[in-house]
């Protein structure tokens, strides 16, 4: 199970703009002296081991985010509105086409990951739902994942951007489900 060297230098870029480029390094100084493999360069298409991203990741909201749990969910918001305004989905969605995004989001993921899934589910004609399954039980995929959906559905309009919990992986359940209303 791998992914792709953008999940990382994504963190690094968003770390760089909210904390200053000091930060960022003296958390990369630690990590290559826990995790060898950031050693070498690592490019948008370096596939990194998922235990080894998740080491650096785990790492990083340790050192740089004190321990903050919400770190994760920060990440998806983050990454989501960069996508949408300078990112690869910059001009693919307009403003109020928040459920086109939602079911965008598969490609998204499949883009990052070599593993795991993203399913979309139109519940009614406001409501979709966002199910992940497939991957480890860390909160990255579950925050990062909706995280990006509500970010997104932000930026769009939408009157409600924030899901609702049906299942996640705080709860010890092997997918993750979230239902956004309101689209």
């Amino acid at each position: 199970m791998n992914a792709k060297g953008v999940t990382f230098l994504a963190r690094q870029a968003l770390v760089v703009e909210e904390k200053g480029p000091q930060v960022w390094q003296k958390y990369f100084d630690e990590l290559v002296k826990v995790e060898p493999f950031f050693k070498q360069p690592v490019l948008p298409i370096t596939q990194i081991p998922i235990n080894t991203l998740l080491k650096s990741l785990d790492l990083l909201v340790a050192t740089v985010y004190a321990r903050d749990p919400k770190a994760w969910w920060h990440f998806g918001v983050m990454a989501g509105k960069h996508a949408l305004t300078k990112g690869q989905l910059r001009g693919l969605f307009q403003r109020g086409e928040g459920r086109k995004l939602l079911a965008f989001g598969p490609k998204v993921l499949t883009g990052m990951f070599d593993f795991g899934a993203l399913t979309v589910h139109d519940v009614d004609p406001t409501t979709v739902e966002l199910r992940i399954t497939g991957f480890p039980l860390h909160p990255y995929f579950e925050g990062t994942s909706m995280g990006f959906a509500s970010g997104g559905l932000e930026l769009l309009g939408a009157k409600n951007p924030i899901p609702k919990m049906i299942s996640g992986f705080a709860t010890r359940s092997k997918e993750v489900v979230y239902r956004f209303h309101d689209l």
